[in-house]
């Protein structure tokens, strides 16, 4: 698990989510995949908290969909270049404790 380690414990942080697409692609950044209309930053980060997928106030609305699709998207992550399953790349990003970095 040693890609997701230096990573955030939100899956979409630091991902681009092109429209009408299953893949989301690695943007180097603090970019939220779920910011549809502006490709901004994430809002937690942006509020001084730390990314969290479990606390995201975007996320709880649409939680149950995006676990829905979990074997149907796909992340690149700049380590998996191959690429992961949402599902997956999800359990691992919030797999680590709060205080692992």
């Amino acid at each position: 698990m040693a890609d997701s380690l230096s990573r955030k414990r939100c899956p979409f942080y630091g991902f681009h989510w092109p429209e009408k697409t299953r893949a989301l692609h690695d943007s180097g950044g603090n970019e939220c995949a779920l910011d549809f209309q502006a490709n901004g930053p994430c809002k937690m980060e942006t509020n001084g908290k730390e990314p969290e997928y479990d606390s995201c106030p975007l996320i709880r609305p649409i939680r149950a969909l995006l676990e829905s699709a979990g074997r149907h998207v796909t992340f690149y992550p700049a380590e998996i270049p191959d690429g992961i399953s949402m599902a997956e790349w999800t359990r691992r990003a919030t797999a680590r404790t709060r205080g692992a970095r």
